[in-house]
């Protein structure tokens, strides 16, 4: 866990980001516009904020705004509990590993995450819309280098933004690709329960520990299991997984299904930067955004209920 290695230090640098910020937007220089003096904004507020959040930390928040959670909410390491990790708060109880499980992907998602994006647009507002310089990555070095970021060094720096940022969108489309196809999995019955239908072939449903579906078979020895499937079982059969026949347990299928989805993909991410800002890049951000919301926000008010039982919980010392 090399987040959790380092973490003061990434903590410490983020916060300093923060709190930089967080001065300029209180100070005089917060009434500067990024553009001329004479200019209006192009878009309304939610326009923006759409365009911003999709092109920005929409794949990797959809993709790890879950699975993070969930990774620190079992375990920070395989086989380490959260009490024997090295100068860690002892966590003793389901609801307190629940909340430090969302700390840590608010920590990775929210303000801090955020840093960095607002951080680039500053400069480059400033340095493209205000000073008239191209809006490279270059640019934002001029005041640092002068006209040497016009030059050899400059083309460096460019090179370097130009891969970087090519290698994160790659990231970002396997990332979400792989979270497409690992869903697509399941629009075989939406009522068919893995769970259920381990319990009925006589495996140990358990959530706790990592395996194929979380399903588990009882072996010859007391108290241990393995995982379904596994030699060692003393229970065999089969266990509907649920999932849908061309994504089924065949890597040759999940790897089809993969590139089908890239091809799919990236076209329409082509379609939507050829027919322009106005049209394709503003129109399927909003529709994005808007799907979000009308997904994430009644999952939301269904949770919190439990939620804050839970959290009444850990203030009162109970488990």
């Amino acid at each position: 866990m090399h987040r959790l290695e380092h973490g003061p230090t990434l903590a410490g640098t983020q916060n300093v980001w923060c709190l930089f910020l967080i001065y300029l937007a209180f100070s005089r220089f917060a009434n500067i516009k990024l553009g001329a003096a004479d200019e209006q904004p192009r878009y309304n507020d939610f326009t923006w904020f759409s365009m911003l959040f999709t092109c920005g930390v929409a794949v990797g928040l959809y993709v790890f705004g879950v699975a993070e959670p969930l990774y620190f909410y079992r375990t920070p390491t395989a086989g380490i509990s959260w009490s024997s990790v090295p100068e860690k708060t002892p966590v003793d109880n389901d609801a307190q590993r629940a909340q430090q499980a969302i700390f840590m992907a608010v920590y990775h998602w929210g303000i801090h995450g955020w840093v960095p994006y607002v951080l680039l647009a500053l400069l480059l507002g400033v340095v493209s819309f205000r000073w008239g310089m191209p809006m490279t990555i270059r640019s934002c070095f001029y005041p640092l280098i002068g006209d040497h970021a016009f030059g050899l060094v400059g083309d460096f720096i460019d090179a370097l933004s130009i891969s970087t940022t090519t290698f994160g969108v790659c990231t970002s489309l396997g990332l979400g690709v792989t979270q497409l196809a690992n869903g697509m999995q399941f629009l075989k019955d939406i009522s068919c329960s893995v769970k259920d239908n381990c319990i009925d072939a006589g495996g140990i449903w358990d959530i706790t520990k990592y395996g194929t579906d979380n399903c588990f078979c009882p072996t010859g020895t007391e108290g241990v299991t393995a995982q379904w499937g596994d030699d060692s079982c003393t229970t065999k059969g089969t266990v509907d997984n649920c999932k849908l026949e061309w994504l089924k347990g065949d890597a040759d299928k999940m790897d089809q299904a993969l590139y089908t989805i890239i091809a799919l993909v990236t076209g329409v991410a082509t379609l939507s930067v050829l027919s322009g800002l106005d049209r394709g890049i503003k129109t399927l951000s909003a529709v994005t955004l808007t799907l979000t919301l009308t997904l994430t926000l009644p999952q939301r008010q269904k949770s919190e209920r439990y939620l804050r039982v839970s959290g009444w919980g850990v203030r009162g010392g109970k488990d």
